[in-house]
């Protein structure tokens, strides 16, 4: 005895995730994730409209676009120990937010910088951003020993006493800290719900859909707020 009126009208007065939840039972889109699902769903839905033009490393590396000799690429990398069951992944996307290529797999170390170098070279030699906490450091050290032209160097500040003015430091690659995680990722939710970026990697969808604020207010991957 409920029809779409009766659904439309309930859903305009509670809302997409209370809607979710007490009407259409689904509790993952009803939790407090960190990615708006309607916006998730729409990136997979247009999956199929980039067809992969060349993979390698048995399909988890694939690559949707060839370069574009007039474009600047930027690569961005996540670095894992390629044991476990962590993953490192890349990102390889132009000045405009459309991605190109993108990885997600379990690859020693080694293998992974050469990985991200021969990407980088191919794509107009992209800048390249790798995470460089802990095991990351061996990438960027790796880079550097291949003299890759264009690696991204952040800046570290150094605080001495008894100096008015800290020095600063230039270090490959980016870290991650407890303060600029949450930026970063309020950053890339900002730019997927203003459609800001083409994202072309049904990995991403995949950790989207269970990226989740925990207890404490903090994104994480579902499954590890209790930790």
């Amino acid at each position: 005895d409920r029809g779409q009126d009766w659904y439309n009208e309930m859903a305009k007065a509670l809302g997409p995730k209370r809607t979710a939840q007490e009407i259409d039972g689904d509790f993952l889109s009803s939790g407090n994730t960190v990615f708006d699902m309607a916006d998730i769903k729409a990136i997979e839905e247009c999956l199929v409209d980039y067809p992969i033009l060349k993979k390698r490393l048995n399909g988890t590396y694939r690559e949707w676009n060839t370069p574009d000799p007039h474009k600047d690429y930027f690569i961005g990398a996540d670095v894992a120990t390629g044991r476990g069951t962590d993953y490192s992944g890349m990102s390889c996307m132009d000045r405009d937010g459309e991605e190109v290529a993108g990885f997600k797999g379990k690859i020693p170390v080694n293998k992974y910088a050469r990985l991200l170098g021969d990407v980088g070279e191919r794509f107009n030699f992209a800048k390249i951003a790798p995470e460089s906490n802990d095991i990351g450091l061996a990438v960027t050290q790796a880079l550097q020993d291949e003299d890759y032209p264009n690696l991204y160097y952040s800046t570290k500040i150094l605080r001495e006493k008894h100096q008015s003015k800290p020095k600063t430091e230039q270090i490959p690659g980016w870290y991650t800290t407890t303060k600029n995680r949450p930026v970063i990722i309020e950053g890339l939710e900002k730019d997927i719900r203003e459609d800001n970026v083409i994202i072309k990697d049904p990995f991403f969808t995949q950790e989207a859909y269970t990226f989740i604020y925990d207890s404490q207010g903090r994104p994480v991957a579902l499954g590890k707020h209790n930790r």
